[in-house]
């Protein structure tokens, strides 16, 4: 579903880009477009992105840093 919803929503393209662009190793859409998400080396490269993504977009919406 990605390819209609990033019509649809062209600023989820640009999360990716910025994730892929700041250190993911990929990054996907999860479901129907409610999450994008990407792929880190590790928690603390995923953390040191959230600065920057913050005053890239803003501070509205959901943003949250998980290990696996």
């Amino acid at each position: 579903l990605e390819a209609p919803v990033f019509r649809k929503y062209p600023v989820l393209v640009l999360y990716q880009e910025f994730l892929r662009n700041h250190g993911a190793l990929g990054t996907l859409m999860s479901g129907s477009g409610s999450t994008t998400f990407g792929l880190f080396p590790d928690v603390a490269s995923a953390r040191s992105v959230v600065p920057a993504f913050r005053a890239t977009f803003g501070e509205p919406g959901w943003l949250e840093v998980v290990g696996l």
